[in-house]
């Protein structure tokens, strides 16, 4: 309470204006979307740090327009629709369906560059506690904006925020993670999964496939034989792939060194070596 009063009185000279956008869902029924963004327009208005625009506001001005209020993920369009509504941020946001688990994702975009400023994501077990795991997620990010961490300063840089994590281990080799196209996710990116508290890594994973939510890795060295389950990823960098052959009998050898690369050398008609490093 003390600190929420203390945040008031801190910005209470630098409010902006702020749209929150129903979310959209994945393989899930439209309506949770609306309850969970309604939930999170509540903490976020509780919360009085922003001047954040009714929804029923929202809906004429963008019905007006020929907008549709939900579904709402691209930044671009975000910021088209920031403009017609006079506010300087806004906060977008997804329900996807993954298995039998629930993952919300929200993005506060800045209308004045259609930059993602800030990213969050939660886990809901069931579909029946999407609402309040919205409010948590809101809760998150007042905590982070109060705590100073997060320039209201529209000219300084904003820090960005991700909670990336291993949220499927499909096999062996697969794993899925909760960072996808809508993150800046690309094909062949490297992360290292690093141990519950951040400190170490204990795995290395490079992107195979990637969606709107998700992508899917391949698992190319592991420390220890554990579950890694739900262990944070930290970015790494991307593949880099050199090929030459010759002609030569088939043979085939694969290597990986923690230290940053790994080489993969197959000899069938013709000999490949393929080096791939992540310049980590």
């Amino acid at each position: 309470m003390i600190s929420l009063i203390f945040a008031n009185v801190l910005f209470s000279e630098e409010k902006f204006n702020v749209a929150i956008m129903q979310f959209e869902t994945v393989n899930l029924s439209p309506i949770y979307g609306q309850m969970a963004s309604d939930f999170f327009r509540a903490e976020i208005v509780n919360a009085n740090l922003f001047n954040v625009i009714e929804r029923d506001q929202v809906q004429q001005i963008l019905e007006e327009q020929r907008f549709q209020l939900q579904g709402l993920t691209d930044p671009n369009t975000a910021v088209k629709m920031g403009k017609l509504l006079n506010v300087q941020k806004m906060f977008i946001g997804t329900i996807s369906k993954l298995e039998d688990k629930y993952y919300i994702t929200m993005r506060l975009v800045d209308i004045e560059n259609g930059k993602i400023i800030y990213s969050d994501k939660i886990k809901s077990e069931t579909v029946h506690t999407l609402p309040e795991k919205a409010k948590e997620l809101a809760g998150m990010f007042i905590k982070y904006y109060v705590s100073g961490e997060f320039s209201v300063d529209l000219k300084k840089s904003y820090k960005l925020k991700f909670r990336g994590m291993v949220v499927l281990i499909k096999n062996d080799k697969e794993i899925v993670i909760n960072q996808g196209r809508l993150d800046d996710v690309k094909k062949g990116f490297i992360y290292n999964i690093m141990n519950p508290t951040g400190e170490k890594v204990v795995a290395r994973i490079v992107v195979r496939n990637v969606n709107a939510e998700f992508s899917k890795c391949e698992l190319v060295w592991k420390k220890f034989n554990e579950n890694i389950l739900g262990f944070p990823i930290k970015f790494c960098g991307r593949e880099i792939n050199i090929n030459f052959g010759i002609n030569l009998h088939r043979l085939e050898l694969s290597f990986y060194s923690i230290g940053g690369f790994y080489i993969n050398k197959k000899l069938t008609n013709d000999f490949c070596l393929e080096l791939t490093t992540s310049l980590c």
